[in-house]
């Protein structure tokens, strides 16, 4: 959701430390940042200087030539951003909140007014305040519930605790763990279902749809067809065992030949 404040909460340890650092990673991202201002339309004023190694004055253009376009192709402006986009700060923008403990039943007090929400919700991980006033998930204070799971444990541990929140609740997974996870999707418990890297495709082309426009092959370049390349490496690997087999049938059969041999003459 945009303008939305992002909290990130886990049930692991080494989660929180994880969501802290891929968090600040993004609040320092610049392209990130400048996206997020031309969305809000602050986009700082841009500013052009001319190059030190340049001569102090600028030359006049042709005529019918826009002289701003014509300076910055011949190299005699840089355009320059003063300062840059500032950066995204925690708690203010984002938050990360402590660890969760408990597994299961930590998760599950978090849908009770008399849990643990009123103090996990209070203070994130470093310590700061982070203002929220919430009593349980479903409390009016959240848009929406993404879970991210590795492997199908962690989303059915999540599905099964929280069935009872009115809370629209997504899972974000891996593509091994998608055929666990895809009944919960079915029986309502998640409202969508985001796995592997073929899901993140698609989410990318659906989301974007407006302002990118899907590839198209040129007919002159030959491109393998994925199906008949998943049947040439099944054929591949048949062929493989079958060889492997027949010379362990050749060596066996050796081993026998050479022993007969052997018994016939001893005898």
């Amino acid at each position: 959701m945009q303008g939305g404040r992002p909290v990130a909460l886990s049930s692991n340890p080494l989660g929180v430390l994880n969501a802290r650092r891929v968090l600040e990673g993004l609040g320092r991202d610049e392209a990130l940042l400048t996206a997020r201002l031309a969305r809000e339309g602050n986009l700082p004023q841009t500013r052009y200087v001319v190059p030190v190694p340049r001569q102090d004055f600028l030359p006049i253009p042709p005529s019918g030539v826009d002289r701003l376009t014509w300076w910055l192709e011949l190299g005699y402006l840089e355009p320059q951003v003063p300062g840059g986009p500032p950066p995204l700060e925690s708690p203010a923008d984002y938050v990360v909140l402590p660890y969760l403990s408990g597994g299961a039943v930590g998760v599950r007090a978090l849908a009770s007014p008399s849990g643990v929400a009123p103090f996990l919700f209070a203070r994130d991980a470093l310590g700061e305040t982070t203002e929220f006033e919430v009593g349980a998930l479903d409390d009016g204070t959240f848009a929406f519930l993404i879970v991210i799971g590795e492997d199908a444990e962690d989303l059915r541990i999540w599905a099964e605790q929280l069935s009872g929140v009115n809370l629209p609740t997504f899972a974000l997974t891996t593509a091994a763990a998608e055929p666990a996870a895809r009944p919960y999707l079915e029986s309502g418990a998640y409202e969508g279902l985001l796995s592997g890297i073929r899901g993140a495709a698609r989410y990318d082309a659906a989301r974007n749809s407006a302002s990118k426009a899907p590839y198209t092959a040129p007919d002159a370049l030959d491109l393998p067809d994925p199906a008949l390349s998943r049947w040439h490496s099944l054929v591949l690997g048949v062929l493989v065992a079958v060889m492997l087999i027949s010379l362990g049938t050749v060596v066996n059969v050796l081993r026998g030949l050479i022993r007969g041999l052997r018994g016939l003459r001893n005898a």
